[in-house]
């Protein structure tokens, strides 16, 4: 009898190990339903992090055509990870303006700027990667940047909203700090994330 409860127990664990492994390996597994070029540049554990902060990821290989240039403005913070006295949620900043353009597949070229004169945050021609289906559609890009002279930077960013006639509906904006030089601490810590959204939740087209 000890025998046989024994087994049972035994037989219950194992069960509830493999169905612990199983949800464990179903919470990434969806990320399979990206671009095989996003899969070389990012870890399925960040995109995991990301979407647990609150990103939008929108899956697929067929993503809707997004080119155009949008206002972005204005950007409230959702999420940080970040202690700061500045950077709360609720925080707003005056946002940005992006460019999408030349898209073939599931590659386009983006430009961005900061509208704040003071933040002298730009690119041109970046190289990206959308995924997504229907009118919902996610970029990512891999940025190197430099903090005034003081300190360089590498971070994942995504961009995600719903395209339509009018503009981007619901449009977010996530980072994600892979790597940095940084001697004097002005940059927020590798491995952090900060989700920015456009608060009148349209970005219109230019």
């Amino acid at each position: 009898m000890k025998k046989t409860l024994y087994t049972a127990l035994m037989g219950v664990f194992a069960l509830l190990a493999f169905t612990a492994c199983s949800k464990s390996d179903d919470d990434t597994s969806k990320y399979e339903n990206l671009p095989n070029e996003v899969k070389s540049i990012v870890s399925f554990d960040v995109l995991k992090k990301l979407e647990a902060s609150g990103m939008v990821i929108n899956l697929g290989t067929t993503p809707p055509n997004i080119e155009g240039s949008y206002s972005v403005a204005p950007f409230e913070l959702e999420f940080t990870d970040v202690p700061d006295p500045v950077y709360v949620p609720g925080y707003v900043i005056t946002g940005y303006q992006y460019r999408f353009y030349d898209q073939k597949g599931v590659n386009v070229k983006t430009d961005y700027e900061n509208k704040d004169i003071f933040a002298q945050e730009k690119a041109l021609g970046k190289g990206t990667i959308i995924s997504g289906s229907g009118n919902k559609f996610t970029v990512f890009m891999e940025v190197d940047g430099e903090h005034i002279g003081e300190a360089t930077y590498k971070n994942l960013a995504l961009l995600s909203g719903e395209v339509t006639p009018q503009g981007i509906k619901n449009f977010k904006y996530g980072f994600y700090m892979m790597q940095k030089d940084d001697p004097y601490e002005k940059l927020m810590p590798v491995g952090a994330t900060r989700i920015w959204f456009d608060n009148d939740f349209l970005s219109e087209r230019l």
